[in-house]
């Protein structure tokens, strides 16, 4: 894999340190970094804080958190750097599963970038 998708994933778990359990547990299971297999699981962890804060919505640093990755991943796509606009194109977006109704309302909060691109994926 690419040192500079490699570097993308582990500048994301400096920036949000709550992602350090999910890149241990990735590095536990497959003993170095899938960084398309950790985004698959890093889909997951986004949709299931977007729906912890739904259900909490003053906890003021978990959104900090979600929009956190939410930046880090639209400046990412819209970057100059093709292999991380891929893996967060392929590795992301296309993991997200549009049927979940919290996932569709946590599209609402991307960037112009990321929706264009989920856009585009989805043929629209």
């Amino acid at each position: 894999m690419s040192n500079s998708i490699n570097a993308f994933v582990l500048r994301l778990i400096k920036i949000v340190a709550n992602l350090n359990c999910l890149y241990d547990e990735h590095i536990e299971d497959y003993d170095e970094l899938i960084p398309h297999v950790f985004f698959g699981d890093l889909t997951r962890y986004v949709v299931d804080l977007y729906k912890s804060i739904l259900d909490c919505s003053s906890d003021t640093k978990r959104w900090d958190e979600l929009d956190t990755i939410l930046v880090y991943l639209e400046n990412g796509i819209s970057g100059n750097d093709e292999k991380v606009q891929e893996l967060i194109a392929v590795s992301f977006l296309e993991n997200l599963d549009l049927t979940d109704s919290n996932a569709r309302t946590l599209v609402e909060r991307f960037g112009p970038y990321l929706k264009k691109e989920l856009k585009m994926i989805r043929g629209e």
